[in-house]
């Protein structure tokens, strides 16, 4: 029996590892294996993923359709030989990939016989989606799927809504749109609504011209001063689109927490979680932008950490 896939999609900061997480939580009669892409080495995806029980296969490359087909044939044998029990595989894909490529990957005849892909999610961010529609990778991420699931809907006015319902149907009229909320992850999984016939002609819709991102990985085992931490992020940082982290502060280290960081254009998100067990305790940082001042950046969260202090 082939093991579905589903492919879930999005542009930066768009909500995909807090769908994944729900899928997890609502879904528990599946067995369901995961495969993650981490940005560097950094392991950003993975200390967010709150389920640490399920399978988490670890992709070191930045961007999915760059990874070559014997990686992820590799992925999903590593998934599949260390848990029998598997009867479904979540992929969340890169924020700056296509589809496209991934999906095509899938559909391998190394892969065929063992999998088959269910269907392509796309989340959707309401609070900034005018800002995300500027960018070709969004767009083929909304041509490319079969499911979209809004998230953020709580942040916007529901006429808002209604207007990014409208324009996603202008681009994609077959799609079909949920809220995030309970009831959808029962319409979303193992719909078997992919159908290989449409991927020529889907590629053939697909912008192919490539948009150029930076990126800066921020990673230290010292701690963090809370206050300079504060300053820096409480003003915007140029051309910055998205970063995602956790932090080790000074000022709470007597409480032990792990602090999460969530920036998406100029909101900015900080939660607080448990260490896991035999987690290394350390601050990790990604961020993700177009013309970034790399080396000011690079300078600037190195002034926040404390060298004078044991750790």
């Amino acid at each position: 029996m082939k093991i579905p896939i589903t492919l879930i999609t999005g542009f930066l900061g768009s909500g995909k590892t807090t769908l994944i997480n729900d899928i997890i939580k609502n879904r528990k009669d599946l067995n369901i294996g995961l495969i993650l892409n981490e940005f560097g080495d950094a392991k950003i995806e993975s200390s967010v993923i709150e389920e640490a029980s399920e399978d988490i296969i670890e992709l070191n490359n930045g961007c999915m359709c760059c990874v070559v087909r014997s990686d992820i044939d590799e992925a999903i044998y590593r998934l599949l030989d260390h848990k029998k029990d598997i009867n479904y595989i979540l992929v969340e894909a890169s924020g700056l990939s296509s589809p496209l490529p991934i999906v095509n990957t899938f559909m391998s005849e190394s892969l065929r016989n063992k999998i088959r892909l269910d269907s392509v999610i796309c989340v959707i961010d309401c609070l900034n989606f005018e800002k995300t529609t500027n960018f070709i990778t969004m767009i083929n991420q909304l041509t490319s799927c079969n499911f979209i699931v809004l998230t953020k809907t709580d942040l916007v006015e529901e006429e808002k809504i209604e207007d990014i319902k409208g324009l996603i149907k202008e681009i994609n009229p077959n799609v079909k749109i949920f809220l995030k909320k309970e009831d959808c992850f029962d319409e979303i999984l193992d719909k078997s609504v992919l159908d290989p016939s449409i991927l020529k002609n889907l590629e053939k819709e697909s912008i192919h011209d490539k948009e150029k991102f930076d990126h800066v990985i921020f990673k230290t085992e010292k701690l963090v001063d809370f206050s300079k931490f504060n300053d820096y992020f409480s003003e915007s940082i140029p051309n910055l689109i998205r970063a995602k982290g956790f932090f080790r502060f000074y000022e709470n280290s007597p409480y032990d927490k792990k602090y999460v960081l969530q920036v998406v254009g100029s909101h900015k998100y900080l939660s607080d979680k448990e260490w896991v067990e035999d987690e290394k305790k350390q601050s990790a940082l990604v961020l993700i932008g177009r013309n970034l001042d790399k080396e000011k950046i690079k300078s600037d969260l190195n002034k926040l950490v404390i060298d004078t202090l044991a750790q």
